[in-house]
């Protein structure tokens, strides 16, 4: 059995001041909407990023963000395998990283996967 925790599960109830916003596997962006809801999007500096692999569901997470009121100017979401090829490396950190791991996602060998992380 399986049990993810809802981020009102992860999260404090009062509300944080973060640098940035990061889903590795942002799917249509529900976790990184959820985030700006709860933390409110004023607290979160310098945006929101995340990465999606399918091309489908990273257009839908742009527009999301665009139907979300989210800035074109505070969200940075990149098309790509996150674990082959990282769109968002720099110098600062994440202060916050939501995640739903990609359970739909089929075709990674797990040879892949270890030696990614070696």
């Amino acid at each position: 059995e399986i049990y993810t925790l809802s981020l009102h599960d992860a999260l404090p109830i009062y509300e944080l001041d973060v640098n940035k916003v990061y889903d590795p596997a942002c799917g249509s962006g529900s976790l990184l909407l959820k985030a700006a809801k709860i933390l409110g999007r004023k607290n979160v500096r310098q945006g929101f990023y995340g990465q999606e692999i399918n091309i489908t569901t990273y257009n839908l997470c742009r527009i999301n963000m665009f139907l979300h009121d989210i800035g074109y100017n505070k969200f940075n979401v990149a098309h790509g395998d996150t674990l082959i090829d990282p769109q968002h490396w720099d110098d600062e950190p994440f202060e916050a990283i939501v995640l739903n791991p990609p359970y739909s996602f089929v075709g990674l060998p797990i040879s892949m996967l270890i030696l990614h992380f070696k």
